[in-house]
């Protein structure tokens, strides 16, 4: 889920369907995720605390190193996760970096988007019931999903296709809904990051 940002539409619907599944069969689940992050009264006590403990004679004594060990640990998970906090809620508002001291992140130069190339391969193949054709393609490199256009007239005109749907494979794509007996022309492309690839060759098959 830390990666979702550069899934495909259609990838993402599994991974966000399965948590919040997750979440509504127990909600409790919500609570102790979100209890890494802690309360400003959190935040004061372990502050205060440790700062007693510096104070503290005693605080050579093994016993005494072995507490603070365990609180300074309690100490570092909690700021450590308000700080990841701050700096999420900076990509809204950067200017919450420099009001907790947190340093303003170094700009990557990042590399143009790859471009999605060219399926030279389609093949057209019956499905198991009436009306459902597959697709099958060569998976093109940096395409994170395929778009699907069909045709029933003339494949040469671009006003006779229509678009049918957006899959994450290409492998085998599911085509449904056809009229059997009819002839139906077939292109796919790539989508990666920088939009869309050129179209594959056409494939063509009868619905039955």
């Amino acid at each position: 889920m830390d990666s979702i940002s550069n899934l495909s539409d259609a990838q993402v619907v599994p991974l966000t369907t399965q948590l919040m599944t997750v979440l509504t069969k127990n909600p409790s689940l919500y609570g102790r995720v979100m209890g890494v992050y802690p309360t400003l009264e959190e935040l004061k006590y372990l502050h205060e605390n440790h700062i007693a403990t510096l104070n503290d004679p005693s605080s050579g004594e093994p016993e005494k190193v072995m507490e603070h060990q365990a609180k300074r640990q309690l100490l570092n998970r909690k700021f450590g996760a308000f700080h990841s906090a701050v700096k999420l809620a900076a990509t809204d508002d950067p200017s919450l970096l420099a009001t907790f001291g947190l340093s303003q992140p170094k700009a990557k130069k990042s590399a143009s988007p790859a471009t999605v190339s060219r399926s030279e391969k389609l093949k057209a193949v019956h499905g198991d019931i009436s009306g459902e054709i597959f697709l099958k393609g060569v998976p093109i490199k940096y395409a994170r999903s395929y778009d699907i256009d069909y045709c029933e007239g003339d494949p040469s005109l671009e006003e006779s296709w229509k678009h049918h749907s957006v899959v994450a494979h290409a492998s085998k794509m599911k085509v449904t809904g056809l009229t059997p007996g009819r002839v139906y022309w077939f292109r796919v492309r790539g989508i990666g990051a920088n939009g869309p690839g050129p179209w594959s060759p056409y494939a063509s098959l009868m619905a039955i």
